[in-house]
């Protein structure tokens, strides 16, 4: 996989394109088992950035990685995917371990975001993917993603945790 990052100074935390490829050098291929993967997003940001403008929405996704920071630490990898996502990658825990963090994640973000006297809720839904044999990375994405998007359809504000 080739990864180009970028410092985002304003959110605080590192901004991954995902080109295309696997490659011997990508942090997925140095991870070891097991291994989560996960997606995540802010709930309606399209909403929070119409009511706030975009220095309002800028400073959400900033709560959100400094939320994220505070829930893992720094012995994971976080970074901003695009737009509102985040991936995170966790090695080496135990799964209800990690299920407990994402919970804690999920309930410290579900809050009212005040910004420049305006207010908005916040809240955000993730998807993993929590696996104990290497798969290839387009499948660890892609199953994360679909989990999400269940997530997103049965209401938002949650997670939820695949096995593969």
């Amino acid at each position: 996989m080739t990864m180009r990052c970028q410092n985002r100074f304003r959110v605080g935390i590192i901004r991954m394109f995902i080109c295309s490829g696997i490659g011997a050098g990508s942090i997925y291929d140095r991870k070891e088992l097991p291994f989560l993967f996960a997606i995540m997003d802010i709930d309606n940001f399209k909403s929070v950035n119409d009511t706030l403008g975009h220095a309002g929405g800028d400073e959400a996704l900033k709560l959100l990685a400094d939320t994220m920071r505070l829930v893992f630490g720094t012995h994971v990898l976080m970074a901003r995917f695009g737009g509102d996502e985040f991936v995170l990658c966790i090695q080496n825990r135990d799964q209800e371990g990690v299920q407990a963090q994402l919970d804690k994640l999920v309930r410290s973000m579900c809050q009212t975001f005040t910004y420049g006297g305006c207010s908005v809720p916040l809240s955000i839904s993730l998807g993993a993917v929590y696996m104990t044999e290497k798969v290839p990375y387009e499948k660890l994405f892609k199953e994360a993603d679909s989990v999400l998007y269940e997530v997103k359809t049965s209401g938002k504000n949650s997670f939820e945790i695949r096995k593969i």
